[in-house]
């Protein structure tokens, strides 16, 4: 399935009350952008889809998460990934 060609200003127009969208990553299906809503921060997905189906199969995947607490995460560093 090809990616979507979709850029900033179009997920703008087709999502006006998001707010400071920036480009994040694209990859197997999808277009990624970093946003903001109300001030809280969010990712938004695009992807091209042949039929409804295929929509509820794919959102079915996709898994919504709170904010997680910093405090709660462990730092890792850096390393690299040949030695994994």
């Amino acid at each position: 399935m090809p990616l979507p060609q979709i850029n900033e200003t179009d997920v703008a127009n087709i999502l006006p009350e998001l707010e400071n969208i920036q480009f994040l990553t694209q990859g197997g299906q999808k277009v990624v952008f970093t946003c903001e809503i109300k001030g809280n921060p969010y990712v938004v997905k695009f992807l091209l889809v042949e039929s409804p189906s295929q929509v509820t199969h794919q959102a079915a995947n996709e898994i919504t998460m709170p904010p997680l607490d910093p405090a709660q995460l462990i730092f890792l560093g850096q390393f690299l990934l040949a030695y994994l």
